[in-house]
């Protein structure tokens, strides 16, 4: 736990009537006090209400309190920097630094990393498996793009984690702007990538706290920009005519509609064993938490019509949809990602071209299928808390920006209403 530091008032005054100003520490629930040399004044001049905003601990009834303030907010900023630098510090040897000045041990020499290479490890190790396959393809890109932007190639140009300042955060931006034509949103989202592996270099004590270039940096300001398909777009590529693998990309995407905006990678590995009693049973992809969502009549067609053809009962432990390889679950990390990404760029491949044969000029993707979702569902039910449990959002924050990761009989019902408004989806290619 964190130190914490209060100013407080001695309860008794000396001689002359004057109380000292005490630095309160209390680090690990051990409580030391020590007084602040040269600040002493009378009780009527202290400020028990003072916020550290106004830094007005002292009354400015006091002639001098203008210099005493400054004196106590200067020693409150070395206290609270001394304590992120050097957490190991215990109560009594932050008291002794700061009283006196004379540090009781050096501090712990920070090991020398290449961030780079600490950063394909970290993802590799921690990332790969646990995120969603948007989320670890994003980062491994922003990893490459610095590799690419540095030089960096193993043993040969290593970027040390002391060398992540300021500058260096404000020239790669430019190059992400100039020589790769991102835009403030791209841009935006590739440095707090960074910011992760950053944090987790500190956490590692590879960089010290106080070196945190983010700390001050100002991030780019992106112009929101999603993409949706209208009430007609939607009806045009219901009812269009499609070739088999462009009608299978367009029933993947109303798959994802169906199952409450659910993301592509929870559709594409879904199993026959996950379907029964009327619902589908899955875990989302963020958050890690179980969805159950009772089947529409849309659902249940889409579904259906994947069935075996012969009318023989599909193995429970089967894919439903036939993008991934059925080795999928079988394969590493790495390997799973890869074989995921693989498909979904065949599945927006294949829903590129079925757009343009519907006549939809909008560029849309599997993703658009959740934005769809819940933009009709707002329209519709007029009810943010039912879109929010419909995407599975653990905030109304992510909806706006979408209960509480459950599925209520309210948001069955809110789902239905929105469901009722489309015709049943075609089931067959041409």
């Amino acid at each position: 736990m964190p130190a914490s530091f209060k100013f407080i008032l001695a309860p008794t005054a000396d001689r002359d009537g004057l109380h000292d100003v005490r630095l309160r520490i209390i680090m690990a629930r051990v409580v030391r006090y020590f007084n602040v040399a040269g600040v002493s004044i009378g009780a009527k001049h202290w400020n028990e209400k003072y916020t550290l905003e106004k830094e007005n601990w002292i009354k400015s009834s006091h002639f001098d309190h203008g210099d005493l303030n400054d004196a106590l907010f200067t020693l409150l900023r070395r206290a609270q920097k001394l304590a992120r630098t050097r957490p190991e510090l215990s109560a009594d040897e932050l008291k002794q630094i700061l009283s006196t000045g004379e540090d009781l041990k050096p501090a712990p020499q920070l090991a020398v990393m290449d961030f780079l290479a600490f950063g394909y490890e970290s993802w590799s190790r921690d990332d790969v498996g646990s995120f969603a396959q948007s989320t670890c393809e994003a980062r491994s890109t922003t990893l490459n793009k610095l590799a690419e932007w540095w030089g960096w190639k193993k043993g040969k140009r290593p970027l040390p984690c002391d060398k992540l300042t300021e500058d260096l955060l404000s020239d790669f931006e430019t190059y992400l702007k100039r020589d790769l034509g991102n835009g403030p949103g791209t841009r935006r989202k590739a440095l707090e990538i960074l910011h992760i592996y950053v944090k987790r270099a500190i956490k590692k004590k590879y960089l010290p706290r106080h070196a945190d270039p983010f700390e001050d940096y100002e991030l780019p300001t992106p112009t929101p920009s999603k993409t949706w398909l209208t009430d007609e777009e939607l009806s045009a590529l219901e009812t269009v005519t499609l070739p088999k693998q462009q009608h299978q990309s367009r029933a993947t995407y109303f798959i994802q509609y169906y199952l409450h905006g659910s993301r592509i990678g929870v559709v594409l590995r879904l199993k026959w064993k996950q379907r029964g009693l009327g619902v589908v049973r899955f875990k989302m992809d963020k958050g890690d938490r179980e969805k159950v969502v009772k089947e529409s009549p849309q659902l249940t067609a889409l579904l259906d019509s994947f069935l075996p053809e012969d009318g023989s009962a599909p193995d429970p432990e089967a894919l439903i949809l036939p993008w991934l390889s059925p080795a999928y679950f079988t394969m590493s990390p790495v390997k799973a990602l890869q074989e995921m990404k693989r498909a979904t760029a065949v599945v927006n491949m294949n829903l590129k071209r079925a757009g343009k044969k519907a006549g939809i000029s909008t560029h849309f993707s599997s993703h658009s299928s959740r934005r769809t979702l819940a933009d009709n569902a707002d329209d519709i039910t007029e009810d943010m808390g039912l879109v929010q449990g419909m995407l599975g959002h653990s905030t109304r924050a992510t909806t706006e920006k979408y209960t509480r990761g459950r599925d209520t009989p309210a948001v069955h019902r809110g789902a239905q209403k929105v469901y009722e408004q489309r015709p049943m989806p075609q089931v067959k290619h041409e």
